[in-house]
């Protein structure tokens, strides 16, 4: 939500030294424009776009039962 409303996203130090993720991304991989490279990597960027979009699309009613 934070994404969609372009804002700041605060998270404690110490959750993000449990549970944080840290995504490796070699240099020469930013400049590839292909989702996978030969080794299965996936661009970072491209996930986040791709989760932007769907973020974008979400809409309150799709959580409802």
């Amino acid at each position: 939500m934070a994404v969609r409303a372009d804002v700041p996203l605060f998270v404690a130090d110490d959750l993000m030294e449990d549970e944080g993720i840290i995504l490796a991304v070699d240099e020469d991989e930013e400049d590839d424009e292909d989702e996978d490279d030969d080794d299965g990597v996936v661009n970072p960027e491209e996930i986040v776009g791709e989760f932007r979009s769907f973020l974008d699309s979400i809409r309150p009613e799709d959580f409802s039962p």
